[in-house]
């Protein structure tokens, strides 16, 4: 029984050391963003009409 015991710490303790390993650099954010001069193409709803009824 105590063999059970050191096992299940033991197990506990090397797959907490894996993931703690496999961790992977914190999320930036600022990487993600976009430069605020580039502007997006905003469709009217004409155009989306458009664009539906051609799939249709």
């Amino acid at each position: 029984m105590w063999a059970f015991f050191a096992y299940l710490i033991a197990a506990t303790a090397f797959y907490t050391i894996l993931v703690m390993i496999a961790q992977p650099d914190p999320y930036d954010s600022e990487a993600w963003e976009m430069p605020d001069d580039v502007e997006l193409p905003i469709p009217t709803a004409e155009e989306e009409v458009e664009t539906y009824r051609k799939a249709a």
